[in-house]
């Protein structure tokens, strides 16, 4: 007998992550052929209940950080979140009695926040700085307010763009959804013992990088698919990483021991 609930566990909980990556696809196809419709609906949205001072209000905190100007932004909780992980890994990775100290309760909890902490930092490298950001550099994408200056700059989210490798800010992916969607690691922690924890987490986190989506389209900072790809490909690689980490997990959640 395990502790692990019966009903619904790890196996299903991974089912629903790649039924949501797909549907997440699926919406980023679909929208992606109204990207040259999005200024007309959004000009509309702002103009609709709770008035335009609540849109742009919404709009500028989305897109503030902490990092520019002080004033702390929607994206930051995610960032913030993967240096404390940085600060966390580093401190325990230094402890000899870690490494080297006999397996207690509380050691083998330390042990737990450590992988996590490497896993969550291994996350923000490779797919917060490596894949996103590589993926702007090759796309070169043009951002929707230059391009309703000039309409030929705009390209499809599959094809390259004006700012092909020429080192300018590019669109797609959403920096900004990826880096909400970097709390996509806590569920994914969480997953081994507590699933339907895990479950509600990804939901939370989703319903989170939707609203950021939301918020860098009607700053015409990025096209509807920019911050649905950001969303597929956390949903498809974080999953992918855990695995390869052998899924850490958060201390008290690893997988239930026979009885």
């Amino acid at each position: 007998m395990t502790h692990q609930n019966s009903g619904f566990g790890l196996q299903q909980l991974r089912r629903i992550w790649r039924g949501l990556a797909l549907f997440n696809c699926l919406l980023l196809v679909g929208f992606g052929y109204f990207d040259d419709r999005q200024r007309g609906w959004l000009d509309a949205l702002r103009e609709s209940w709770p008035g335009p001072g609540f849109w742009e209000g919404y709009a500028w905190f989305m897109e503030r950080t902490v990092f520019d100007d002080g004033v702390l932004g929607g994206s930051d909780i995610g960032v913030l979140y993967v240096l404390l992980m940085l600060l966390v890994f580093l401190g325990l990775a230094i402890s000899p009695r870690l490494r080297r100290g006999p397996s207690t309760p509380m050691i083998q909890r330390l042990r737990a926040f450590r992988n996590h902490a490497a896993f969550t930092v291994t996350v923000g490298l490779v797919v917060g700085l490596g894949v996103v950001h590589g993926l702007k550099t090759l796309t070169g994408r043009v951002r929707p307010g230059s391009v309703y200056q000039q309409a030929d700059l705009f390209t499809a989210w599959y094809q390259p763009g004006a700012n092909f490798l020429d080192g300018m800010s590019s669109s797609f992916p959403s920096g900004h959804t990826g880096a909400v969607m970097l709390l996509f690691t806590l569920p994914v922690g969480l997953a081994g013992r507590h699933p339907r924890v895990a479950l509600w987490g990804t939901f939370f986190v989703l319903a989170f990088a939707w609203a950021m989506a939301f918020g860098r389209c009607l700053s015409a900072h990025h096209w509807f698919s920019d911050t649905l790809a950001s969303i597929v490909l956390y949903l498809v690689l974080v999953p992918l990483i855990a695995r390869l980490f052998g899924q850490r997990e958060l201390p008290g959640s690893g997988r239930g021991r026979r009885a």
